[in-house]
């Protein structure tokens, strides 16, 4: 029901482009399930852009490597038992789900796509997290003596790491969270949890992800 994908600075165009795609924009999709006729339909609960994602990165400390995501995905479909009338209100719940998760702050785009099968959110995130913890190698000690020079002596208060807010528990616990946060929020319960959310979600990266 719910896929997680983490990307590096490198993946952050290509992934926003796909999402926020626009009917006629001239771009040829890797995803032959996408019905550019249906584009149009596409909407967003919130639009955010590359230079929406370089401000948040740069107040935020990022002990940065090659690899280092900094930004994450939640991929949300849409259950089949869920009113017609109710989908826009689904959305709005799973949406504010992750904002009181990972803070509004943080979430950069949430777009949901009706071009394809079935209406799916991609909601896009960078990862951080409250407090930086004591490091003890002489790299990060470095990168947080650079951080304090940019930033009128100040220490860090926030940092990113997917790793340490996307955990295999917090994946697993996901799933039945969100299906009672939605359950409250829409008065029935949605087809959340099933066979396959059992399960902890399939992890995208940038080298495997399928854009949708």
């Amino acid at each position: 029901m719910a896929e997680f994908g983490k990307y590096s600075a490198s993946g952050i165009g290509r992934v926003l482009q796909h999402n926020n795609r626009k009917a006629g924009d001239g771009i040829k999709r890797s995803n032959e399930m996408i019905d550019p006729e249906r584009t149009v339909y596409n909407y967003h609960l919130k639009k955010g852009t590359i230079e929406d994602v370089k401000k948040r990165l740069s107040e935020v400390f990022i002990l940065k490597r090659k690899d280092t995501t900094v930004l994450s995905e939640m991929i949300v479909t849409l259950p089949k038992n869920v009113k017609p009338e109710d989908e826009r209100d689904f959305f709005q719940a799973v949406y504010e789900f992750y904002c009181k998760d990972f803070g509004e702050e943080n979430i950069i785009n949430a777009v949901v796509h009706k071009d394809e099968t079935q209406p799916h959110l991609h909601l896009d995130f960078i990862p951080v997290l409250k407090g930086v913890p004591e490091y003890t190698s002489q790299r990060a000690r470095k990168a947080i003596e650079e951080w304090k020079k940019t930033h009128n002596g100040n220490p860090p208060t926030e940092r990113v790491c997917c790793k340490d807010l996307i955990t295999r528990k917090y994946l697993a616990e996901m799933h039945p969270r969100l299906s009672e946060y939605v359950k409250n929020y829409l008065g029935y319960e949605a087809e959340i949890i099933n066979g396959a959310t059992i399960m902890i979600p399939k992890i995208k990266t940038d080298k495997t992800a399928q854009t949708s």
